[in-house]
């Protein structure tokens, strides 16, 4: 389909440009972020996938889509089968996506024999691995569809979710790999988290991107931070949960019920879109064979849709380590839904 054409597009001009430098980033450093505990009694359930119920891969894709609609869809451009740095190196197929004891979906990326080639969005491509995914289908309408916001290359989505919290728990691979947790539109994309295992496996990233050139906002950068665990813990050392709450004035993200980062609409627009969930195990050319476990799914929507309720704790902590307990922090704000900075520091 034609969005994974325009999507190509995106990642090539926009997206991996975070990896270079991250062009404007507008929050401040650790030591003066504000921390939040997720608080959900405001929201409920719309949807709740522990993996436990499936007999088989063939009832999972009664639920979720495990292929993109453009077949051999991957990251990345690579105009040959040596090239390495331009290459995400992945290809997707159900094969990859399998059920395991206790309720975990697991994708698993294996390495081909020799470079696959092959064609997708206009281009080919010579992929490295066979890899697993899985997103929100195409034919379900999940919330009324919003109108064309006028951008040029873009239809109107039908399917997928318009705000809500979005929460997936999971084991990531501590092998090289680069599995990530998103939503997308054509409008704007926001990464919940991005990973890379290997030497970087006690690190995430999370980004929010914005491609508009028309309409109401002028084109603006990237925002995007690392994250990083104290050594020698490492984020794949166990399972964690990842949220996001997605709001017509805000995005939050959370990491084991504690925020990491809030990003106003008014620093990196996101439309009223319906957006596409996606998680899946993207791999470089030069990445290891890896597994990633799924535990669950779960969206929430706000009690009577008002999305101007509180869904984090009214008590705003400074803190800089989001992998430990909070003990002893310094109340700095009891206002809801704010980020509160302390300039001095403490």
């Amino acid at each position: 389909m034609e969005q994974y054409s325009d999507f190509a597009k995106y990642q090539k001009s926009m997206k991996y440009k975070l990896y270079i430098a991250v062009l404007f980033c507008l929050f401040t450093p650790y030591s003066i972020h504000a921390q939040c505990k997720l608080d959900k009694s405001n929201y409920h359930l719309v949807l709740e996938d522990n993996f436990d119920t499936y007999n088989s891969i063939a009832d999972v894709k009664k639920v979720w889509q495990l292929e993109p609609d453009d077949r051999y869809w991957g990251w990345g451009d690579c105009i040959s089968p040596t090239c390495k740095e331009s290459s995400w190196g992945e290809y997707y197929s159900e094969s990859q996506v399998s059920l395991e004891p206790g309720g975990i979906l697991r994708l698993h990326a294996a390495k081909l024999d020799s470079p696959f080639t092959c064609f997708a969005s206009g281009r080919t491509r010579f992929a490295t691995f066979k890899s697993g995914m899985l997103m929100t289908k195409k034919d379900v309408v999940y919330d009324t569809a919003m109108p064309n916001q006028g951008f040029p290359w873009t239809e109107a989505y039908t399917s997928g979710y318009r705000y809500g919290m979005f929460e997936m728990r999971c084991k990531l691979p501590q092998a090289t790999s680069c599995p990530s947790f998103w939503l997308w539109s054509g409008y704007s994309e926001i990464d919940i988290f991005e990973y890379n295992g290997g030497d970087q496996a006690n690190q995430f990233f999370s980004t929010q991107h914005y491609a508009g050139t028309n309409g109401p906002y002028p084109r603006v950068p990237s925002c995007g931070h690392t994250y990083q665990a104290d050594a020698p813990q490492l984020i794949s050392d166990e399972y964690h949960i990842w949220t996001c709450v997605w709001t017509p004035e805000k995005v939050t993200t959370f990491f084991d019920n504690r925020e990491f980062k809030t990003i106003d609409s008014t620093m990196i627009p996101t439309f009223n879109q319906c957006n596409s969930l996606f998680i899946n195990l993207a791999m470089h050319s030069w990445c290891e064979p890896a597994s990633m476990d799924i535990d669950y799914i779960k969206i929430y929507k706000p009690n009577n849709n008002d999305y101007n309720v509180s869904y984090k704790s009214n008590s705003e902590y400074m803190y800089h380590n989001i992998f430990e307990e909070l003990k002893g922090i310094t109340k700095i704000s009891s206002s809801a839904n704010s980020i509160a900075i302390n300039p001095e520091n403490k």
